[in-house]
């Protein structure tokens, strides 16, 4: 039997090959450290309405296992999982050396963060300067999941994302308010970002958040401009351009890309799977000038007049490509506009490859030849993707904005620095 006080608490639903279920988490501290308890199910509607963050009780029962970090953010090596023999009563405030504190944050300001290596834990003290929309999505196991993305800002003169999900990502996070938490995962996504797992606390009582509101509402909030931004797509004004972090395609729905009612940016190491020689529609009859459609031109008479720059122009086919991209981790169908698709063609525009399919529409065999002797090779693509809606139905639309070669050399050489950063931790 332990006795405790209930630092944070958390719960969620699941789903996996046995069906849905429910969990919930509850990080517990004494006066020497803290350590993850999980109750799933009967023990969620047990005891969790009965655990009230701040208060002390005596806990018995449980199975004690090794912590998995990726998901556990306190600093014990070990966790305990709750079951039939639990029980849960609550205590008196300890006195004296048994005394527990009510708080056990270890703040790292945000300005350090941006030397954080990816995959560490930080606590997290800081004030909301943008909640973004909740956004509700489907997951690769079929569920629904919600994301929310905050930008937070403390006394360091910095401000960083930090995405939550679940029902975290459904809570009303005030603008200007202070928010804890413990063990939020840095990341390089946008250059630097922060993932919540663990429980928020709001208008924390605490003496630095005091400070740190007490700042906010005399200076900080009074030149938001002036806050160095470590995310890209904050408010702040260090972000500057469209970055595109290295990913791999399972990062797209790990992490909701695209679906922030604005476009998310990234690049790629992949191999065209499979050119799409399918469509109705590869190209596009546009004016040489402006690339905007000729309205009255026909694949068999290309002259048209263009409404935009209101003169009779003969027009040029420019690609509308679609193409199977993979890599080790999965894949994604990706759209290249007239310049990629001509690099992905090895130079060929739609005007020289046309009469290949047009010239007998029955048979494209040769066509179809060409397309498949310029797949399997591998590119970085910088890529766009976004939500669209499109008969009613929403989907995520990635297109390719830049495609380069890929350089094995270098490539082997960001490798070998990887696993260097990797043994030094």
């Amino acid at each position: 039997m332990v006795r405790v006080r209930v630092m944070s608490k958390d719960k969620r639903t699941y789903r996996n090959a046995k069906g849905e279920g429910k969990l919930f988490n509850v990080t517990v501290a004494d006066n020497s450290m803290d350590i993850r308890m999980t109750g799933f199910n009967e023990q969620l509607d047990a005891f969790y309405e009965r655990l009230v963050v701040g208060k002390v009780f005596l806990i018995s029962g449980g199975q004690i296992k090794q912590a998995n970090p990726q998901y556990n953010t306190t600093k014990h090596n070990c966790e305990i999982t709750l079951g039939r023999t639990t029980t849960i009563e609550e205590s008196d405030e300890p006195q004296g050396a048994d005394a527990i504190p009510r708080h056990n944050y270890e703040f790292t300001p945000i300005a350090q963060m941006e030397a954080a290596p990816d995959d560490s834990k930080v606590d997290v003290l800081a004030i909301i300067v943008q909640a973004q929309d909740a956004v509700t999505f489907t997951n690769k196991k079929g569920g629904e999941t919600t994301k929310r993305v905050l930008v937070l800002a403390d006394t360091s003169g910095a401000s960083i994302e930090a995405t939550l999900f679940g029902e975290k990502a459904n809570e009303v996070y005030p603008i200007d308010a202070t928010f804890a938490t413990r063990g939020a995962k840095v990341g390089s996504w946008n250059q630097k970002s922060l993932t919540v797992f663990d429980a928020v606390e709001l208008h924390v009582d605490l003496p630095e958040a005091h400070a740190l509101l007490g700042w906010w509402q005399g200076t900080g909030s009074k030149n938001p401009a002036a806050l160095r931004a470590l995310s890209a797509n904050t408010g702040g004004s260090g972000g500057g351009g469209k970055p595109a972090p290295r990913i791999v395609f399972s990062d797209i729905e790990e992490q909701a890309l695209g679906l922030n009612q604005q476009a998310d940016f990234f690049s790629v190491r992949c191999r065209v799977q499979h050119i799409k020689t399918d469509k109705r529609t590869l190209w596009y009859i546009a004016c040489p000038n402006c690339k905007k459609k000729v309205a009255d031109a026909t694949e068999d008479h290309l002259e048209g007049n263009c409404e935009k720059c209101n003169a009779a122009v003969q027009g040029v086919r420019r690609w509308i490509v679609s193409a199977r991209c993979i890599d080790a981790y999965g894949g994604h169908l990706i759209s290249f506009f007239d310049d990629t698709s001509v690099q992905l063609l090895h130079g060929k525009t739609a005007d020289e490859l046309a009469p290949l399919k047009t010239a007998d529409p029955d048979d494209s065999s040769a066509f179809d030849r060409y397309f498949n002797s310029v797949a399997f090779e591998s590119y970085i693509m910088k890529c766009k993707i976004l939500s669209e809606t499109y008969q009613e139905e929403a989907r995520l639309k990635a297109s390719c904005v830049k495609l380069d070669p890929v350089d094995w050399l270098h490539e082997g050489r960001e490798l070998l620095t990887d696993i260097s950063k990797l043994m030094q931790r």
